[in-house]
């Protein structure tokens, strides 16, 4: 009798550790789950903070050969106009 309840013992404790074990892989891909989705949320920061300084360089870039094409347009226009009063 004394052997069955140390082997119902046994059993209840291995049992109890199997439940705790069985736990903590779950809670260990709970933990993995949202570690990866804080990753993820890290890297979509990162990605829309180069997005939008991407866009600033290309709005800058733009302004810039806006700038050079009217100086150009302006300095021909000029020339144009010294031409007419030169012929006159």
């Amino acid at each position: 009798m004394k052997k069955a309840s140390m082997v119902m013992s046994l059993l209840a404790i291995c049992s109890g550790m199997l439940l705790f074990s069985a736990d903590r892989a779950e809670a260990s891909k709970d933990v993995s789950k949202l570690n990866q989705g804080v990753r993820m949320e890290r890297l979509q920061i990162k990605l829309d903070a180069i997005r939008q300084k991407a866009g600033q360089e290309v709005k800058e870039r733009v302004a810039e050969k806006i700038k050079i094409q009217a100086v150009k347009v302006a300095e021909q226009q000029a020339a144009a106009e010294k031409a007419e009063q030169n012929r006159m």
